[in-house]
């Protein structure tokens, strides 16, 4: 639940890229960045042999910026459970919002959404996110590099459909590497093929495998075998290039490492799930504090407001009172208020030890046993 912010310098001249800018949101909007609301299971539709596509009635038009999630929460045996997903629905869209969940044999939220019927009910709340584009943006940039692994392409179907039908961005030079174990995990192969085969000039399909694919590519696409190395980013992605990567955090973190190893600077790059890049932090007394005191569970639960929000994580004591205001889904964060989140922070929402770093400066003092 802690999203951190990333600031990324463009290349002077050909673009100019807006982090932590919501594009125009209707205040009233069905959905609400500050609670959960109820919506209703409309249909499911089976995607791939372990992925669905659950459609829930939207009584509006539905709008999302870019770059943007929701938070879904399900109660599972009594305890709120929530996960980030990014609708595939575009922007615009009378009536619904479409997810696409991968089924996990252990996921907790995945399993939950298998057991949903048509009728059945889920929370959401949104949109949660930290950076995002305009058409005017996207259209100066000359080529962007996508790099997804499994269900993190959503968020880059979401970039990808809004380039491909907004008028401006006819320009822009795409290519993308798409990794999964096998040919048959691939999500929104139809569109992704679709796309490469009506545009061909503007956008390159790669496909990445862990095992040797059991079919030959067709003539729109390229397939690659192995894992993520400088090679493989010197044959497809230019190294001027704005890259976006979405996918599990240590594919993230080893992505973002291979391109700067090739001359790709950070700032040029944006990660959707690793946070490496510390917020603005805002000092107050309880930060600057350095007696570092140790507080019972009890002293810490009294402290379980916006306006003073305290919370444990790995027997650590931080009043993150403060980042609230920073965090666009500071209602997530008030779940762990008062109370130990440490399940929240490494299970609910598995995070890299940067985050631990972002955490230091709230840290006011030990859990006494």
């Amino acid at each position: 639940f802690f999203i951190v912010k990333r600031w990324l310098k463009m290349f002077a001249l050909c673009s100019r890229r807006f982090v932590g800018q919501r594009r125009a949101y209707s205040t009233e909007s069905c959905l609400s960045t500050k609670e959960f609301r109820s919506f209703k299971l409309q249909s499911v539709k089976t995607a791939t042999h372990d992925s669905k596509i659950y459609t829930f009635e939207y009584p509006d038009i539905y709008e999302m910026p870019l770059g943007y999630h929701l938070s879904a929460r399900g109660n599972i045996d009594g305890v709120n459970v929530m996960r980030p997903y990014t609708p595939i629905t575009p922007s615009h869209t009378q009536g619904q919002i479409d997810l696409l969940v991968k089924t996990y044999p252990n996921g907790k939220m995945s399993q939950h959404f298998n057991s949903l019927k048509v009728g059945d009910s889920l929370e959401f709340m949104g949109p949660i996110g930290h950076f995002t584009y305009t058409s005017q943006d996207l259209h100066k940039l000359p080529s962007i590099g996508m790099v997804a692994g499994g269900t993190g392409i959503t968020p880059i179907y979401q970039i990808l459909h809004h380039l491909m039908t907004t008028p401006g961005c006819d320009n822009v030079q795409m290519t993308l590497i798409y990794a999964n174990q096998s040919y048959e995990d691939i999500l929104l192969k139809d569109e992704l093929e679709a796309w490469a085969k009506n545009y061909p000039e503007r956008f390159k399909l790669i496909y990445l495998f862990d095992k040797p694919p059991s079919v030959s590519p067709g003539p729109f696409c390229i397939f690659e075998k192995g894992s993520l190395t400088p090679g493989l980013f010197m044959k497809y992605i230019h190294t001027k290039s704005m890259n976006l990567i979405c996918g599990p955090v240590a594919m993230e973190d080893a992505a973002e490492k291979i391109m700067n190893s090739i001359g790709i600077p950070s700032e040029n790059i944006t990660c959707f799930t690793l946070a490496e890049t510390k917020p603005k932090i805002h000092m107050d007394s309880a930060i600057a504090n350095t007696k570092k005191e140790e507080y019972t569970l009890e002293e810490v639960a009294q402290h379980k407001t916006e306006d003073d929000c305290w919370m444990v994580i790995n027997n650590k004591v931080y009043d993150v009172t403060k980042f609230i205001s920073l965090h666009p889904g500071g209602g997530i964060i008030m779940e762990g208020a008062g109370k130990d989140a440490t399940e929240l922070f490494e299970v609910e929402y598995p995070h890299s030890d940067y985050a631990y770093d972002d955490l230091s400066p709230y840290y006011i003092g030990k859990l006494k046993k």
